[in-house]
């Protein structure tokens, strides 16, 4: 396999480092500081050996004042058991005495006996197992020994305890059959589980002082080995101090040089080539190689930006070790893996059998990246995406790299989690996009995106009960007007759409406010914002800025997020940007609602005010028996949880028949009105005989002027 090649930092904290390729230069000084070195060397090893010395005198001195001690514990553990069969012997006398009714005085000699031998089993445990300063026993002093006194299976303590118990009762019983119930229970702990216990006791302290003895005396073989060492050392390095100590500056010298050459190919993070290697690769090949056999592989991966902004860099480092180490690991021998930075990847494979080998090596990639996201819940939503191009002969690399640039971006935009091969159409697809993002650059810069309008019907008496505000861009001749269809995709690949978007909003309620002061009825007026709207860190002070300027009321504004955004933001921040547009008083709709599959408990959770029935369920209603139950169900299920309910894309009569029906009562599309501007939206209101149709008067852009100089500011 090839050598483990290519990484940066998590981009955040990407450093570059940089170094000197010319030779160190070995001072004058160095070499004369030599002797020096030597004396100090030889003064420093004798000192060794002196400590060395002491070392193993103290640890011997120790070991002997350990056996003592050991001994004495050992003696006492022992004289525990011995004591646990003589009273157990005498006890089963004393029942043998009082069943045969021997002298009282023979029994008071046996009662006194036991009395004291279980005086001295006591005191004797108290000592090993707290200390005594008279014998000197330290008392319990590890984990290991406390488990044996007070743990299962030996429970040495609880057992004496109980061995003492039965022998004191055995002393206080008074009838024949009591003192002989007594005396068998005492046989059975002296002659049992306790003798094992102490049996255990005596085993486990002899084997510890057997190890400490045989511890103690590798230590002192050790040290007395490193003696022998440290002066065979020394002795080898007074025979030709000048020599090896030049030597070995020299390596040490060499050895700096090739690890600030490695430092300035490779990453520190991953130990992968870096973007400085991939073009010294690149170069030999380019001097070396057949060009056809050679796939370029960009890769990227995708929602790493999430676990960065949600967990921390931390775990973002340790997604992208993860990732490097294992899409090395799956790679073949001539094989090779860079990182150009953040999450951006670039494989230079050796295929034979052109895109069937690349393709190979990319599904493995993916499987190591789905293997390492399975084992840390924080990267369960991480995938990659996969450019692919071949490096053909007569063509640059860096030509080659753009069309996997490409490719990935093209899987980017396709969903994402995919392999894309690089195809010619995809250049023409690239300037078409860069054409489109130049357009709405400048129709930005020209203020020409301009709000339209569809009115939102209550369906029972057809009358509008809010508008929702749709975006189009009118052209440079002032009459052509496009939809979003022709620039909304560009716009959010780009971060356009939040200029954009805020373009919009600015003009919609600043007429929404104009008509207000008419005396127009307009209960709800319904904006889209896309998710990186939402997330952005001045959508929500801008808008607030706005209500203010304007003075349209905050609670007659409808914020509509896409239900898939909604279930794709828990590890975007998606969610808290909602709450905090609802903490400001702005109402929530989800829409294109049943596309995500979103639960309506999950809806209820999320704080959302009514949910936007999909134009699909609609459509679908009409000829599937299957699909009208599910959209029934959907709406009374809302209903039931007082969400509101609104149905898009209605463009037949039998359709309104249908939802109003079902009890959905709110709707729009082409059935009631197509989306309009707004002073198609008054004479539209006064053909409809809405007695407060929209009076449409030019919009004073002033307000808005002012706030975007103030942002541009």
């Amino acid at each position: 396999m090839a050598a483990f090649n290519g990484i940066v930092a998590n981009p955040e904290r990407q450093t570059v480092r940089t170094m000197s390729t010319s030779d160190p230069v070995l001072s004058e000084s160095l070499v004369g500081d030599l002797s020096a070195n030597v004396r100090t060397a030889y003064v420093a090893a004798l000192i060794v050996v002196a400590l060395l010395a002491g070392t193993s005198y103290i640890l011997l001195d120790r070991l002997i004042v350990t056996q003592g001690k050991t001994a004495t514990i050992i003696n006492t553990a022992g004289g525990q058991r011995m004591l646990s069969q003589r009273i157990t012997g005498l006890g089963q006398s004393l029942a043998r005495k009082m069943q045969g009714n021997a002298a009282i005085s023979d029994q008071l000699l046996l009662r006194h006996e036991i009395t004291g031998a279980i005086g001295q089993l006591e005191s004797s445990h108290i000592a090993l197992v707290y200390g005594d300063k008279v014998t000197e026993l330290p008392g319990i002093t590890n984990n290991r020994e406390h488990a044996l006194y007070f743990s299962e299976p030996h429970r040495v303590d609880s057992r004496i305890k109980e061995f003492s118990e039965v022998a004191y009762a055995l002393l206080e019983a008074e009838t024949v059959e009591d003192a002989k119930v007594q005396a068998e229970r005492l046989g059975d702990l002296g002659y049992g589980d306790m003798l094992n216990s102490l049996n255990t006791v005596v085993d486990f302290l002899e084997v510890d002082a057997r190890k400490y003895a045989l511890n103690v005396q590798h230590i002192h073989l050790a040290l007395l080995l490193m003696t022998m060492l440290i002066l065979l050392g020394e002795a080898a390095f007074i025979f030709r101090p000048m020599e090896k100590k030049l030597q070995r500056s020299v390596d040490r010298i060499r050895k700096s040089k090739a690890a600030l050459q490695h430092a300035s190919r490779h990453d520190a993070l991953t130990e992968l080539g870096n973007r400085q290697f991939l073009r010294d690769v690149v170069k030999m090949l380019e001097a070396t190689k057949d060009p056809k056999s050679q796939a370029i592989v960009s890769i990227d991966l995708d929602r790493f930006k999430a676990v960065n902004d949600t967990y921390g860099h931390a775990k973002g480092d340790e997604l992208l070790i993860g990732f490097a180490k294992r899409a090395h690991d799956v790679l073949r021998t001539g094989d090779r893996a860079f990182r150009l930075g953040g999450d951006e990847f670039v494989l230079l494979l050796a295929v034979d059998e052109c895109e069937r080998d690349a393709l190979k090596v990319c599904a493995r990639v993916a499987n190591s990246l789905e293997e390492l996201c399975r084992t840390d819940p924080a990267f369960n939503r991480v995938t990659a995406s996969f450019g692919v191009t071949l490096w053909p002969a007569g063509q640059s690399f860096h030509e080659a790299l753009v069309e996997a640039d490409i490719a990935l971006y093209e899987s980017k935009g396709s969903g994402r989690n995919r392999v894309t091969m690089f195809e010619d159409w995809m250049k023409e697809a690239v300037n078409e996009r860069n054409n489109t993002e130049a357009m709405i650059e400048l129709a930005l810069a020209e203020n020409r995106f301009e709000p339209h309008f569809q009115p939102q019907i209550d369906m029972r008496t057809g009358r509008m009960i809010g508008l929702e505000v749709l975006a189009r861009l009118r052209a440079q001749d002032g009459e052509t007007v496009l939809t979003p269809n022709h620039f909304l995709e560009v716009a959010e690949r780009t971060g356009q759409i939040i200029p954009l978007g805020m373009q919009i909003i600015e003009k919609a309620v600043h007429h929404a406010a104009t008509w207000r002061v008419q005396g127009a009825v307009l209960s709800s007026l319904s904006v889209n914002a896309s998710a990186a709207q939402i997330l952005d860190e001045g959508f929500l002070p801008s808008l607030k800025e706005l209500l203010e300027v304007t003075g349209y009321p905050v609670e007659l504004l409808t914020i509509e997020v896409l239900e898939c955004v909604m279930l794709d933001g828990t590890d975007t921040g998606i969610v808290q940007a909602v709450k905090d547009l609802r903490d400001l008083g702005v109402r929530i709709e989800l829409d294109d609602f049943g596309m995500g599959h979103t639960s309506i408990a999950n809806v209820t959770s999320l704080g959302v005010h009514r949910i936007k029935i999909d134009r699909s369920f609609i459509a679908g209603a009409m000829d599937d028996d299957g699909m009208r139950h599910v959209l029934k169900a959907m709406i009374a299920m809302a209903q039931a949880m007082n969400i509101g309910v609104l149905a898009e894309g209605i463009e037949t009569e039998l359709q309104q028949k249908l939802l109003l029906g079902m009890g959905c009562v709110y709707g729009q599309g082409y059935h009631f009105a197509r989306p309009m501007a707004a002073d198609a939206l008054d004479d539209w209101l006064g053909k409809h005989d809405d007695p407060k149709a929209l009076v449409h008067v030019k919009m004073d852009e002033a307000p808005v002027k002012a706030i975007r100089a103030k942002r541009a500011s």
